[in-house]
């Protein structure tokens, strides 16, 4: 998916603060959404593999148990991806997006180099405000020095309580599939 094409998602989630659904449910359970994870580059990535040679790195994106992944760049310490990602949040007070990236190695088992692990709950705290919550910036690798990500993340939190279980990967798994676009219903 290309960040150029227009998400379902840009007109219309319906918007809820967590005060709003904790009155209105009675409890403090987390709220889902869908979660758009745009993965624009990556800077200094061969200081993120243990050997010092031509890279070609690709990133995996997972939340739960759905896993997603960039295509190659070849031959690239500095890779440009621009490629967007939709995962559904079941849970914005427990959910995690893990990203790792790799590269790609033709002959043996592709060599990790460099990971993130990103909670639901610090991407709203860094939004510093209501759904959708937006976050762009330079997220560095754990334990890589001066290796980094640009990632464009945004939430779109939908009032319905955590524990439903109707929020689920589905083939093609748009979000007007799933009801949460403009005018849906949920």
């Amino acid at each position: 998916t290309s960040s150029n094409s227009t998400s379902s998602l840009e007109h219309g989630i319906e918007d809820s603060s967590p005060t709003a659904a904790t009155a209105a449910s009675g409890s403090r359970a987390g709220h889902s959404g869908l979660l758009q994870v745009t993965v624009m580059s990556g800077s200094n990535l061969m200081a993120s593999m243990k050997h010092k040679h031509v890279i070609d790195p690709y990133v995996q994106l997972s939340m739960a148990k759905v896993k997603k992944r960039t295509k190659v760049v070849w031959k690239s310490s500095d890779p440009i991806w621009n490629e967007s990602f939709e995962f559904f949040v079941q849970d914005d007070r427990r959910d995690i997006l893990d990203i790792k990236v790799f590269d790609k190695e033709r002959f043996r088992i592709d060599q990790g180099g460099g990971q993130l692990r990103i909670p639901m709950q610090q991407i709203m705290d860094l939004a510093k405000s209501r759904s959708p919550f937006c976050v762009y910036r330079s997220w560095p690798l754990l334990e890589k020095k001066g290796a980094s990500l640009e990632l464009d993340i945004r939430y779109y939190q939908k009032q319905i309580r955590a524990h439903h279980t109707d929020l689920r990967e589905v083939p093609g798994g748009s979000a007007r599939s799933m009801g949460l676009a403009a005018g849906g219903g949920g």
